[in-house]
């Protein structure tokens, strides 16, 4: 088995500082800030269109909404904004970026600041995303690279269309619907992990609570330290590979590929060699 690319999102969005050069040639940028009290406010839904996307959970008491606005049109710059409604006890926040031609480039990128009691949801057209230290967390996501970390809850991709996705230090359990194509790194997770369907690219999967994968189409597999059962349903293409596992360890089916493993307490289930 070759080595797996142990692949981190490698995000200009490690600091807000990082997004204030719009990234590319000919932009025009422009600020938009806003705060809100979080009294009564439980949680945050983002539909954060194209940008970046950055939030942050804290000992804070209000929401603090940094904006980007970057466009290489003039005429665009004022159509690039957010508005934020409250129904119940959730914040809205929703980006407005136009529509663009061919040689025309718009983006808002959003830093946002909440307390970490905060439940996250988000709806993400293309960007990156970097979300730490809040209570729970839901996306769905089109493109882009992913790096989440620090929740104390759960933590729900319900689909995510192209990007590699860094997860870390997950309380509660980490459940992943749908991947087309990107590297996932899941690790530091005390509940159970799942992966519905994974398109391409590798899976590293490390210090986790039971780990089950339904159907991964190619690319390679890496589980372990887990504490409790593997299970592997389905397998296209690519090796697989499991360590220290303290339960079963099984794989339904499989392609083609290597498949190795050590230091399983449990039974071990393999497919008979086509």
């Amino acid at each position: 088995m070759r080595p797996l690319l142990l692949l981190v999102p490698t995000l200009f969005l490690t600091s807000y500082a990082a997004a204030q050069n719009c990234g590319f040639a000919g932009s025009l940028q422009k600020d938009l800030n806003r705060e809100l009290q979080s009294k009564n406010i439980t949680e945050v839904r983002i539909d954060s269109k194209s940008g970046d996307l950055r939030v942050n959970g804290g000992t804070t008491r209000s929401i603090a909404i940094q904006g980007l606005a970057c466009t290489n049109n003039k005429a665009l710059l004022n159509q690039i904004k957010f508005t934020t409604r409250v129904l119940g006890n959730v914040l809205y926040i929703d980006a407005q970026v136009p529509r663009v031609s061919l040689f025309q480039q718009a983006a808002l990128h959003l830093n946002i600041d909440v307390p970490s009691s905060m439940k996250v949801s988000i709806r993400d057209d293309s960007g990156d995303i970097f979300v730490q230290k809040v209570s729970n967390l839901k996306i769905q996501d089109d493109s882009g690279d992913m790096d989440l970390s620090d929740i104390a809850g759960t933590v729900r991709i319900e689909e995510d269309g192209s990007g590699d996705m860094a997860i870390r230090n997950v309380k509660k359990e980490v459940k992943i619907d749908r991947d087309d194509s990107g590297d996932i790194l899941i690790e530091q997770v005390s509940g159970p992990v799942t992966i519905g369907r994974d398109g391409s690219g590798d899976i590293i999967i490390r210090n986790a609570g039971s780990t089950t994968i339904t159907s991964d189409d190619s690319g390679e597999i890496q589980i372990e330290h887990i504490q409790g059962n593997v299970l592997i349903r389905e397998d296209d293409s690519g090796d697989i590979g499991a360590h220290d596992i303290s339960g079963n360890f099984t794989v339904g089916q499989d392609g083609s590929g290597d498949i190795n493993f050590d230091q399983v307490k449990g039974q071990v289930q393999l497919p008979r060699k086509r």
